[in-house]
């Protein structure tokens, strides 16, 4: 199926949607310039493994060089969500209120933001289970209250989302619009 036309047509258009669930944490200025964690979780998990296969396939010609640029893209997610999931700081977001579009997202959270805030996002599109993880940065803060106490609505636009993750994006919001909350 062919989106990316969606992609300059729809770009403002907005869903609200239950079925995203986001997780998200504070970044400070310490934990953007520690990568350490990333690396350490990638050695890890598959030591020199994925050099290894990707040696051998390019000993086999540049025709395997997609191959191996996917391999490495996955190895970098799949490092990306465990480190998110064991990451103590990371926070769930109320779903009464999840406001996704392919330039940003807004959800409720009780934790108090400030504009110019950078946020590590991981969200998951329910009921698909399509993983998402981005960089954003808090455009928009407004201030409410419920009967639990005081929330606030944040509104932030993705400073580091790769192009799969956009196109996921972009699907998940065409697909919600044409039909409709699953």
């Amino acid at each position: 199926m062919e989106v990316e036309y969606l992609k300059n047509r729809r770009i403002h258009q907005r869903i609200n949607d239950a079925n995203v669930i986001v997780y998200y944490k504070t970044i400070n200025s310490d934990s953007e310039l520690n990568s350490n964690e990333k690396a350490n979780i990638k050695k890890s998990i598959f030591d020199d493994k994925v050099s290894r296969l990707n040696a051998i396939l390019r000993s086999r010609g540049a025709g395997y060089e997609p191959i191996i640029n996917t391999i490495n893209a996955k190895v970098n997610k799949l490092t990306s969500l465990i480190n998110s999931f064991a990451n103590p700081e990371m926070k769930i977001a109320e779903l009464s209120a999840v406001n996704l579009s392919v330039s940003g997202i807004r959800f409720r959270t009780r934790s108090v933001f400030r504009e110019g805030d950078r946020v590590e996002l991981l969200m998951i599109f329910m009921p698909r289970v399509d993983l998402v993880d981005c960089r954003c940065e808090v455009v928009r803060v407004i201030d409410g209250r419920d009967d639990h106490g005081d929330y606030y609505d944040i509104a932030v636009k993705y400073i580091i989302l790769d192009k799969d993750d956009e196109h996921k994006i972009v699907n998940y919001v065409k697909i919600t619009i044409e039909s409709g909350p699953f």
